[in-house]
């Protein structure tokens, strides 16, 4: 069994949610308790945190009045930008998560190893 290391990328430029990054991390963590119920050695690394606030008037206000309240908090990734990595675990499980994690978040994801 051939343990590596696994960044996923992503492809193309967009604006994440938390919730999107959040997501990732309950689909990766699921991943790893079907994987090894007994061992803990697969490690998680964040590279992305939601930092910039995004803000929503409400449907029925009036114009001025300040500007309206945090909506939820977004963070702007590039092409090429590292949103995580995986540290052992073996190529077929990761191009697994790969795969769930495109279609649940409707991300351009690449896999990259070491």
């Amino acid at each position: 069994m051939d343990l590596t290391l696994f960044f996923f990328v992503v492809k193309s430029c967009k604006i994440v949610t938390a919730e999107q990054i959040e997501t990732c991390v309950k689909a990766v963590k699921m991943q790893f308790k079907t994987l090894n119920k007994k061992l803990k050695r697969n490690k998680l690394t964040l590279y992305v945190y939601p930092a910039i606030p995004k803000t929503e008037k409400g449907l029925g206000s009036r114009m001025g009045k300040g500007k309206g309240g945090v909506e939820n908090w977004v963070q702007i990734v590039r092409a090429g930008k590292v949103l995580f990595s995986i540290k052992n675990i073996n190529k077929r499980v990761a191009f697994y998560i790969l795969r769930l994690l495109k279609w649940k978040t409707r991300l351009n994801i690449s896999a990259h190893y070491l």
